[in-house]
């Protein structure tokens, strides 16, 4: 049978957790007098301060949470336990400034936390706690590990998945996204480059093909979906700013740049073509 403790003209149920008497948020609100969830909501608002192992215990084993004899109200057994210590008890209580909060909080320290007539443990008991925290770490670093297995088999399969030794039809190099933008908005090779992997908005790659050149050395290249790649430098056009009549600025690039919104290249001046003509023939 639990042992009791009585605060004020509440019954508390004992919890003994690793050798040291601990608490729940539930008994916390019930000692306190407080609306169900209190204790709860103060936890959580200050989860960052609150030590694992130190001020409170999290139990997501459904044998150790039955062996405490904590059962769900219509029956079964709890997802999860969160067991209060000492120290977490303390800090939850902080905003607690009323009357009955000091008079609650030195009782339970005193008559709860503090009692020391109850029996010390056994070394059969002392090796059980010993196992079972050695137990509890061993199961949280196996499950990291598969954590990590399954997390690096989805790498490996998505990697083996996207690399091909063909460019696919729906897919192209940065070498033809040069061409084809340069061909659009008169953009020059630097800033198709910087709009494709250095800016905020730059595209992830599509997938790797393997580049079967000799001089390549088994190297890989990326390429991107064609469809990304029109609508990323629909959004960069949008984007620009002109600052001259063919000079035009973005936000992200700290330079000036050439480019055509309309997608024409300048034709040069009738001027220009003869003096090019004459040039072509003096030679």
């Amino acid at each position: 049978m639990s042992k009791i403790v009585k605060i004020n003209s509440t019954d508390l149920r004992v919890i003994e957790y690793r050798g040291a008497r601990v608490v729940t948020l539930a008994q916390v609100d019930e000692v306190h007098e407080r609306p169900d969830g209190t204790a709860g909501r103060n936890f959580r608002e200050h989860r960052a301060r609150f030590a694992e192992g130190t001020d409170f215990f999290e139990l997501d084993q459904p044998d150790e949470i039955r062996r405490l004899g904590f059962t769900r109200p219509q029956g079964g057994t709890p997802g999860k336990v969160l067991l209060i210590t000492e120290a977490g008890y303390t800090m939850l209580v902080k905003p607690f400034n009323d009357d009955l909060a000091w008079d609650v909080q030195r009782k339970l320290v005193t008559s709860y936390f503090g009692d020391k007539a109850h029996a010390p443990l056994t070394q059969a008991e002392m090796l059980l706690a010993s196992a079972q925290a050695l137990v509890e770490m061993e199961r949280k670093q196996i499950e990291l590990q598969q954590d990590v297995a399954r997390i690096e088999s989805r790498v490996d399969d998505l990697a083996e998945s996207r690399v091909w030794d063909h460019c696919p039809q729906n897919c192209e190099p940065i070498t033809k996204i040069e061409k084809r933008m340069g061909e659009r908005y008169a953009l020059p090779p630097w800033v198709v480059d910087m709009v494709v992997r250095q800016l905020p908005l730059s595209p992830k790659p599509y997938g790797m093909v393997r580049n079967h050149r000799e001089e390549a050395k088994g190297s890989q290249y990326a390429v991107y979906a064609v469809a990304d790649i029109t609508r990323i430098f629909e959004r960069f056009i949008s984007e620009c700013l002109q600052e001259s009549p063919a000079r035009w600025s973005h936000r992200d690039i700290d330079r000036s740049f050439q480019m055509l919104p309309g997608g024409r290249r300048p034709k040069p001046l009738r001027a220009h073509r003869a003096h090019t003509k004459s040039a072509v023939e003096a030679l």
